[in-house]
């Protein structure tokens, strides 16, 4: 009998492939940026008023505000503003 010494088991690789409806699909870093507005959302209800009204305020721009109805408001508004930082600003 040959014995082997460097001869590992077979392991299942992990973050290989998974098969439909698997559970750990869904914890996938990209299937959880699908719902960022949603997510700033959630952060920015526990959030102070004056913290919303900041961000918004730092944002180039933008015209000043004193506060928002909501913070489910603010952070809608705030996420509309941001999602055009990254692009070159389009000739008028």
């Amino acid at each position: 009998m040959q014995s082997d010494i460097h001869h590992r088991p077979r392991q299942p690789h992990h973050g290989a492939r998974h098969p439909r409806g698997s559970r750990r699909r869904d914890r996938h870093p990209v299937r959880q940026l699908q719902q960022p507005e949603q997510q700033l959302a959630e952060l920015a209800e526990a959030w102070p008023a004056q913290r919303l009204v900041a961000i918004w305020n730092s944002l180039p721009g933008v015209k000043t505000v004193q506060g928002f109805k909501s913070a489910k408001a603010a952070a809608s508004r705030i996420w509309e503003r941001i999602q055009g930082l990254g692009s070159p600003e389009q000739p008028a």
